[in-house]
């Protein structure tokens, strides 16, 4: 009672995956709302979702399950940031991660990557 407030304890595994993501706020509501009901159209029926398709799609449904796998992470190392303060020894590092992410396509652009730094204020 103390800890809880009741008798009953609401659980994560009574909700579907569509009230999980309204728990977690976003960007989580935006992916399910997005990419994840598109991801799973061909994952649920099993081989009758991927039967007849074109080898490209196959691709393509990498490239959604990547970028639901990438903003998850950043999220959850946001997340991990906040509850750990690591901002505390490091005050850019949420700047810092922007700038990680925002870097990976300049391979080797030093102009590139000194606006973007700059932009950021880490220069």
């Amino acid at each position: 009672m103390k800890f809880w407030g009741g008798l009953k304890v609401s659980h994560w595994s009574e909700k579907n995956l569509s009230q999980r993501a309204v728990l977690l706020g976003k960007p989580f509501e935006e992916i399910f709302e997005s990419l994840y009901k598109i991801f799973s159209w061909h994952i649920h029926p099993g081989m009758a979702g991927i039967v007849n398709m074109k080898p490209e799609t196959f691709t393509h449904l990498f490239g959604i399950s990547c970028q639901i796998a990438a903003r998850s992470y950043e999220e959850i190392l946001r997340s991990v940031i906040k509850e750990f303060k690591i901002y505390a020894s490091t005050p850019t590092i949420q700047e810092e991660s922007t700038f990680a992410k925002l870097q990976a396509g300049s391979e080797g652009d030093l102009e590139l990557e000194s606006r973007i730094r700059k932009e950021l204020r880490l220069s």
